[in-house]
């Protein structure tokens, strides 16, 4: 009886042999145990059986190439149970090391999504062509999650494409599409469809018999700093933003000790991540609150008639916003156009709702809506939208199936939620600013707290990267400020749903995700001033 795989094996006349990830229970090929199970035993396969092969295709059944792990398993994995993790990390990682060091070439063919762990099984392969479509988006968003990419993905990307822009994607959680992949030089190739890319892999492997990885010949040339551009910056706190912290100081090993060093230094960074408590609030709140406020639009807009958005944009923002977000095929007309404007409302079947501007009063009467990044910085938009009505919810729904998440707040709100808890931040800072602190201390703080990306060069910071206690401590401070102003508004009713608040919090007013929101973060701060207070 043939064991169950999650990996078919084909091999052609030539030696070619084309190995498709297909789990047969799930929609999405997944790191799960049966795709673990079936990748060990393929490189078994592949290392008894390599004298009768040329070369290897890798590719996918599925719509996408290959998603991450488990979240809910990573959850559960406590501190006692860490050295078992990192063990079981490094077995899967040696294994995908066997891979690139087969002695064969090994091409990998993206036609679809390729996240997490997905890419970075591409990124073993010698050599990776993807579908020049929009179908495809490749990235490493585990920051997002409060996590590194454990697999390979910083040691490999660093190697690849240099320590300045590797950083760029690993800090920030990029998502790419096949063009900006190639450019950065994460894809090697491109093809229109499946068989051009089929017959691009196969003359490849022909060409490159004896393929290695450039971080097996040696030292490559975008290990140095480019167009003098720095990377040293200054270091989210350990204990404020502890992934982004671990991701530099891994990345800097991966740029200067051998690679194998830098795959073990990437393991223990993952494993101390995965234990901890920033993680998990993170994992929580960018996953599973994200996941039920999601499902509650779905739900609320299900049964509803197909509704035409009609949105009012008072001015340029506010289209730019929209274009960014891909909501730009809606109806849209300026808050100016009377005439038009009467003509829509008119219009059977057409639900009117004004887009915010930055500052601007929105008019009174139709509903309001606020579109925005997603500050939770994997490159959507959050929708936040005053009204409490089936047609209202309908349109949203289909706004935010361009990937937007949608908040719904109070019926009749007028001032939005993740704006004010944003300028409740920079009201903070200006405070300090006022009181005397040096505007560089501000601005680092900014970035140790996790409220503001760091940049990628040195200036305006010095090259050193401690943390001192003035910083830290003024960087708990804006949190607390946006947490407290977060929590304030969502007592006020605010928000239509108390439940949305730890989403809407990180995504919209920019708390950052380490806390797990602010109804979470207000919550363990209260527990830890009971324990102090019972151990006094």
């Amino acid at each position: 009886m043939t064991a169950e795989t999650a990996i078919r094996w084909e091999r052609d006349d030539h030696g070619v042999v084309t190995l498709t990830m297909d789990d047969p229970h799930q929609r999405v090929n997944t790191l799960n145990e049966l795709f673990i199970r079936s990748f060990a035993a393929v490189i078994d396969r592949l290392e008894a059986e390599r004298d009768t092969v040329i070369g290897v295709v890798l590719t996918s059944a599925k719509k996408g190439f290959l998603a991450g792990g488990d979240l809910k398993r990573l959850v559960r994995i406590g501190p006692a149970d860490r050295q078992a993790f990192l063990d079981d990390l490094e077995l899967r990682k040696s294994r995908m090391r066997r891979l690139e060091r087969l002695g064969r070439p090994v091409v990998a063919l993206v036609e679809g999504g390729a996240f997490g762990g997905g890419l970075e099984l591409a990124l073993v392969c010698h050599h990776r062509i993807a579908l020049d479509s929009t179908e495809v988006m490749v990235g490493l968003p585990e920051v997002t999650l409060g996590l590194l990419p454990g697999g390979g993905g910083i040691t490999r990307t660093t190697r690849l494409i240099g320590l300045p822009r590797a950083l760029r994607l690993l800090v920030g959680g990029t998502r790419l599409n096949a063009r900006q992949a190639h450019g950065l030089g994460l894809i090697d190739d491109l093809a229109a469809s499946r068989a051009e890319a089929l017959e691009k892999a196969r003359a490849w492997i022909l060409a490159n018999p004896d393929a290695t990885q450039p971080w097996d010949r040696g030292r490559p040339a975008a290990f140095g700093d480019e167009a003098g551009e720095d990377p040293v910056v200054p270091q989210p706190a350990r204990d404020l933003a502890p992934a982004v912290a671990t991701i530099r100081e891994v990345a800097a090993i991966a740029a200067s000790a051998d690679v194998d060093t830098a795959l073990r230094a990437e393991s223990e960074g993952l494993a101390d991540l995965v234990v901890s408590d920033a993680a998990r609030a993170t994992i929580a709140v960018a996953f599973f609150d994200t996941v039920r406020t999601r499902s509650r639009l779905r739900q609320a807009a299900g049964n509803a008639p197909a509704r035409t958005p009609v949105l009012v944009v008072a001015g340029p923002v506010g289209r730019r916003t929209l274009a960014a977000g891909g909501i730009a095929s809606v109806a849209v007309v300026s808050d100016g156009d009377a005439a038009g404007l009467s003509r829509l409302r008119a219009e059977e079947g057409n639900v009117v709702l004004t887009v915010a501007e930055p500052g601007v009063e929105p008019p009174a009467g139709d509903p309001v809506l606020w579109i925005a990044p997603d500050r939770l910085g994997d490159g959507g938009y959050v929708i936040e939208y005053a009204a409490a009505d089936e047609p209202v919810d309908d349109v949203v729904a289909r706004l935010a199936r361009t990937g937007a998440l949608a908040v719904p707040l109070a019926d009749g709100e007028r001032e939005g939620f993740g704006g004010r808890v944003a300028e409740a931040v920079r009201a903070a800072a200006d405070e300090a600013r006022r009181a005397g602190t040096d505007p560089a201390v501000i601005e680092r703080a900014l970035v140790v707290a996790g409220l503001r990306p760091a940049p990628l060069t040195a200036a305006p910071f010095a090259r050193e990267p401690v943390v001192t206690e003035e910083e830290a401590g003024l960087g708990r401070r804006f949190v607390d400020a946006a947490v407290a102003t977060a929590v304030r508004l969502c007592d006020e009713g605010v928000l239509r749903h108390a439940d949305d608040l730890d989403v809407a919090s990180v995504r919209a007013g920019g708390v950052p995700a380490w806390t797990g929101g602010a109804g979470r973060w207000s919550a363990d701060v209260r527990q830890r001033s009971r324990e102090k207070e019972e151990e006094r």
